[in-house]
């Protein structure tokens, strides 16, 4: 994935993160109505937003550095799984956090997918290390 998709993923969610924060600020208590438990879902997926946001502008920085087409293979996966991320958090964040649900599908899968997105390029990353010291 190019650098820029990540460097303008990340962006545009750092923004969303932000109006969010506003959308928090204004809505309560109407939003969680006094319930603490939503409360806390709607501000464990807001805080969910900023982290896939930043770790899509991080990735942008070494997106494209990789020589070998092993190590470009995996690492384009992880970008995938990185860059759907914040989209997965989004939808958790409008749609999981007033349903009061603790089966919360979007928020896993948001938070799986940056996760393995992660190591799985941590392991392209250290794969082409590897290949460079040979």
């Amino acid at each position: 994935m190019p650098k820029k998709v990540h460097y303008w993923t990340g962006i545009v969610f750092l923004v969303i993160f932000l109006l969010s924060g506003l959308y928090m600020k204004w809505g309560f208590p109407e939003l969680y109505d006094g319930n603490q438990t939503s409360r806390m879902m709607f501000r464990a997926n807001h805080i969910y937003l900023l982290l896939a946001a930043l770790i899509n502008i991080l990735f942008s920085f070494s997106a494209g550095r990789v020589i070998t087409q092993k190590s470009r293979k995996i690492i384009n996966v992880a970008s995938v799984l990185i860059i759907l991320s914040p989209l997965l958090l989004l939808i958790a964040f409008v749609t999981e956090t007033q349903s009061l649900q603790f089966e919360r599908s979007f928020t896993l899968l948001g938070i799986v997918s940056v996760l393995s997105g992660v190591l799985i390029a941590a392991i392209g990353y250290r794969l082409e290390k590897r290949k460079s010291n040979d």
